[in-house]
């Protein structure tokens, strides 16, 4: 087995120092405390960072120096795409000059993976990742500090995280600009993260495409999560939404006996006012008032009665002007009896049946609706207005 020279293991343990993380940051200007850190979203990711390192950076030590090589390349072409204005890779390339050809085919193997095969132009490529960038960041600490969980924005986000997951070249490319997308505070939160700057001095590793996922996993914001997530709201709607029908059905009930009270204190209220008018009219509107009048004539009937006297003319006088007087008072309500000769005949028609105008008592049966036949009234009917209280009773005349 060839053990590593001197040198190497200087190298080596120069990696282990700079691969280890803290977990604050602690610069001799501007010092910040993890109570700090742990309030921003921004914070809370380079506490991720921290924890998932070893996951997303090589570990031997010829894996740390080979990609620690290849960063070199990588951020060379990094920084070609983003100053240089060309819709085209191979003027990217060009641009590269100081390489040489296994630096070149390196860059060239980047930018290939990087722009998916050269399916997006350069131009395009920083038009839409800057985008992407933008939406994370604004998504990131909307969902990283909301205790109510939005599953539009969760999608999204995951949407976004597709763009680069299990790509190393754009799992790179995304972490290496996201600093540049944050205020100067948060900016200087990641880029003097110890774990971040590795990450980056390793440049798109094999092991850096699995960023997405742990990032996902992190902060339970994987395709599982936001499905069972969807499903807890499904369940807490539905049974907000069973509250809210229940509290309704529960006030439409209250509303209904409220009606129902209403109506009949309407009805109590109807029939007070028509038994009054009626008694008013009977009373207050007529020159003799006609139920001071009917009850002095009850009062003397009564007494002659008892004494098994009869009425005298003059009673019998007092009695039918009386009773014409009541009559009067309810034609004044719209109260009247039909028909209104009651000896004369009438003709009737089967449907004048149907509509319990009268009350055929006696007489051969209607053959149909229209045939018609002479009737006498043998009792007369009541209406109010046009709405009929009881039918007159009629019976056939024998022809």
């Amino acid at each position: 087995m060839n053990r590593p020279d001197f040198s190497q293991k200087i190298n080596a343990k120069a990696f282990e120092r700079n691969t280890k993380p803290k977990p604050i940051i602690n610069k001799q200007k501007n010092p910040v405390s993890q109570a700090e850190l742990a309030s921003s979203p921004w914070g809370k990711l380079t506490f991720f960072l921290d924890r998932a390192l070893g996951d997303i950076t090589p570990r031997s030590f010829g894996k740390k120096r080979q990609y620690s090589e290849l960063a070199v390349i990588q951020i060379k072409c990094l920084e070609k795409l983003l100053n240089y204005k060309t819709n085209n890779w191979d003027d990217l390339l060009d641009e590269l000059d100081e390489l040489d050809d296994e630096e070149y085919n390196k860059a060239e193997n980047f930018y290939y993976h990087l722009s998916r095969k050269y399916s997006i132009r350069p131009d395009k490529f920083i038009t839409f990742w800057h985008q992407k960038i933008s939406e994370f960041v604004d998504l990131f600490e909307k969902i990283v500090n909301s205790d109510q969980l939005d599953l539009i924005k969760l999608e999204n986000f995951a949407n976004i995280i597709d763009n680069f997951n299990r790509s190393r070249e754009r799992s790179f490319w995304f972490l290496h600009q996201l600093p540049y997308y944050l205020d100067e505070k948060n900016k200087y939160f990641l880029l003097n993260s110890e774990s971040y700057q590795t990450i980056i001095q390793f440049g798109a590793s094999e092991y850096i495409s699995k960023f997405g996922y742990q990032l996902q996993k992190e902060f339970n914001l994987t395709r599982t999560d936001i499905k069972e997530k969807a499903a807890q709201n499904l369940v807490q709607e539905l049974g907000e939404t069973e509250n809210n029908l229940r509290a309704e059905i529960s006030r439409l009930e209250n509303e209904n006996q409220e009606l129902e009270r209403e109506i009949q204190d309407i009805k109590e209220n109807s029939l007070q006012e028509a038994v009054y008018t009626l008694a008013k009219s009977l009373q207050d509107e007529q020159q003799q008032p006609v139920l001071d009048q009917l009850f002095s004539l009850y009062k003397k009937i009564d007494k002659l009665l008892e004494n098994n006297e009869g009425l005298s003319t003059q009673d019998t006088l007092t009695c039918f002007i009386n009773l014409e007087n009541l009559f009067k008072a309810f034609s004044t309500l719209n109260i009247q009896p039909f028909p209104p000769d009651t000896e004369a005949i009438l003709e009737i028609t089967g449907e004048d049946l149907d509509n319990n105008k009268y009350n055929y008592v006696s007489g051969s049966q209607f053959i149909s609706k229209e045939e018609v036949k002479k009737v006498k009234c043998v009792a007369c009917g009541w209406k109010v207005g046009e709405e009929i209280v009881t039918p007159a009773k009629v019976e056939e005349i024998e022809n």
